[in-house]
């Protein structure tokens, strides 16, 4: 899933490529999570601000009904700053305002662009659960294609 702000603007060829070899990058618990991805140009900045992150998963039903979790994640550290053209700045943020989740940030110039990519820890509120999971019968709904 990478998409934007915008939602019927293509993402340029180039980044579709980082947006899949990033979520590539990132792996859920037992890889069955779906791997998010949302991009924006800041025109002020000049930088492509590209964020991943893994979809929650949402009880349907039963006594915990809409209760959400994140799976645990696993990041290929080398293979993101691989993605970039040169040895990327790479940083472990905490969680901090206005940010709601702690995040790995890798800065630097991918595809001759400038990149900031965050990996978060969970999934933004905006983008609701990539996953449902029904009490009734166990069985698991992905959202994010």
């Amino acid at each position: 899933m990478l998409n934007s702000l915008e939602p019927n603007r293509k993402p340029p060829s180039w980044l579709q490529w980082l947006g899949n070899d990033t979520t590539r990058a990132v792996s859920s618990e037992n890889d069955e999570a779906p791997i998010g991805c949302h991009y924006f140009y800041d025109e002020d900045e000049c930088v492509w601000e590209v964020t991943a992150f893994a979809g929650s998963t949402e009880i349907v039903g039963g006594p915990l009904d809409g209760t959400q979790f994140t799976p645990k994640i696993s990041v290929n550290v080398r293979a993101i700053a691989n993605l970039f053209d040169a040895q990327p700045e790479i940083r472990w943020q905490t969680a901090a305002n206005p940010q709601p989740s702690a995040y790995i940030s890798v800065e630097g110039l991918a595809r001759g662009r400038v990149v900031w990519l965050r990996v978060l820890k969970d999934c933004p509120d905006e983008f609701g659960p990539g996953r449902l999971l029904h009490a009734s019968n166990g069985h698991v709904e992905t959202l994010w294609q």
